[in-house]
This record gives structure tokens, C-alpha cells and sequence, in this order.
């Protein structure tokens, strides 16, 4: 069964440009290459909400777990939470529709 993984979490106001190169250019071609496909990016606009939800899915729960174990993942995982705030990771069972 395919699974999903939601990463939110607020970015930090003096960061967000360092923030936004190294998603773009590391972050994401990094759990692309373990198995972990963008699905999805979400902004927050109005509420009292993280700012950013990112979500990615993996073929199955042993692919996801095998790319969440990886020294590759917890090394890219700690330089993002350099760069961001109340961080939170979760791993759902895959659902099309808007997860949270």
C-alpha cells in the first residue's frame, strides 16, 4: 500500500530565501531520489496554521520507511530544520485526497 509523508512546519522570516534555494535545489531532488515523490506544496494564508505543508508518497511502506531510515534523509531532515519552526512529520497510509 502506497504511503504519504506531511512535513509542516513555519518557515523562519529570515531565512525564507536561503529556505526556498535549498528546497528547490536540494530538499526535494533528494527524497526524489530515495523514493519519495512531491505530490503536493501547501501555503497557509489565513489561520492559525503551519505555513507550509509538503507531501510526499512512496510506492509502499517499506519503501517509505527504507528512505525515512536512510542516512540521506536524516542529513537533508536536519538542514531543513534549519531553516524553520515547529516542525512536524507524519506518515499516513495514502489517501487522493487532502491530508493534514
Amino acid at each position: 500500500m502506497r504511503s504519504k509523508l506531511l512535513l509542516s512546519y513555519n518557515i523562519r522570516m529570515q531565512h525564507q530565501e536561503n529556505y526556498m534555494r535549498f528546497v528547490l535545489n536540494d530538499f526535494i531532488p533528494t527524497l526524489d531520489r530515495l523514493g519519495l515523490s512531491n505530490v503536493g506544496v501547501w501555503h497557509t494564508a489565513y489561520g492559525n496554521y503551519p505555513i507550509r505543508l509538503l507531501v510526499f508518497v512512496a510506492k509502499d511502506s517499506a519503501a517509505m520507511q527504507r528512505a525515512l531510515g536512510s542516512s540521506d534523509f536524516v542529513e537533508i531532515e536536519d538542514k531543513l530544520k534549519t531553516f524553520v519552526t515547529d516542525y512536524t512529520r507524519r506518515v499516513v497510509p495514502f489517501d487522493e485526497r487532502f491530508q493534514f
